[in-house]
């Protein structure tokens, strides 16, 4: 756990869990995508926020004030991208080995 001080607020935020990993493929997308269309737009909101506050539910306590999701996220990103740059899985060409899966998340909190 790592604390993350914004003003007078502390969160307490933790690396994310490889489950929750696809969430931040999709935030990336989502944070890209030009709606073509207010209705698109809202729609990509509304996900948005289903998705961080999954996210932020299982990783951050307490849970962000709304302002503070921004700076939230980009730290949950760093800390993730950090872990998994100091696990070391290497690819070995027996079956049933460990593979060197190592998603990069940064490109989501772009």
């Amino acid at each position: 756990m790592e604390e993350v001080k914004i003003k007078d607020r502390t969160y307490r935020i933790s690396v994310i869990p490889p489950a929750l990993l696809p969430f931040t493929k999709r935030i990336s997308v989502l944070l890209k995508a030009e709606p073509k269309n207010f209705d698109e737009a809202c729609e990509s909101r509304e996900e948005l926020d289903k998705i961080l506050q999954k996210l932020f539910a299982e990783t951050v306590q307490p849970q962000p004030m709304k302002e503070d999701e921004y700076v939230i996220f980009n730290a949950l990103t760093k800390l993730t991208n950090e872990a998994l740059k100091e696990a070391r899985f290497f690819r070995s060409g027996t079956r049933g080995s460990p593979q060197a899966v190592q998603p990069d998340v940064s490109d989501a909190s772009e």
